[in-house]
């Protein structure tokens, strides 16, 4: 039996939706939004995200796990802020808890560690101790460390 035919265009739609792809890694939501709004019919969206994802353009598992570390190493996120992203981005569950676990604990501790002496470091010598300390708290619960690490990581200004 002959192999179905394409729909005209979908080479190039493909084509476009793999450069999309390779620029850097995507989930299924992210690229799956993208394509939508190119404004072609829902059926060759699924098409395309089905050829996609067969030839591993597209993988939530490695697009979580790469995410995971990539906000933790170069914007020092902790895994509350990157849990939050993922999840909006769709990401299963099992997903995220797997990525969060990539996360070396130790260093984890020690960036959060190295996160309050900075910021101490910027906040004034006429505050006092519980004023500093409050700051640098709210400074790592933004950063998205959870409250037993950030906890953890004030010992260090005693």
């Amino acid at each position: 039996m002959a192999k179905k035919k394409p729909e005209p265009g979908f080479d190039s739609l493909m084509e476009k939706a793999r450069r999309f792809c390779v620029y850097r890694e995507r989930g299924r939501f992210e690229t799956e939004h993208k394509i939508k709004s190119w404004g072609i019919p829902y059926n060759l969206v699924e098409k395309l995200m089905k050829a996609l994802e067969e030839e591993k353009f597209i993988d939530d598992t490695r697009f979580a796990a790469i995410y995971a570390r990539g906000k933790f190493n170069s914007n020092k996120w902790g895994k509350t802020k990157i849990a939050a992203y993922l999840r909006e981005m769709r990401i299963s569950p099992g997903d995220i808890r797997d990525a969060l676990h990539g996360i070396d604990m130790e260093k984890y501790e020690q960036t959060a560690a190295d996160l309050v002496r900075k910021k101490a470091a910027t906040l004034k010598e006429t505050d006092d101790f519980y004023t500093r300390q409050a700051k640098i708290t709210n400074y790592l619960l933004q950063k998205g460390y959870e409250m037993n690490v950030v906890k953890l990581a004030l010992q260090v200004l005693k």
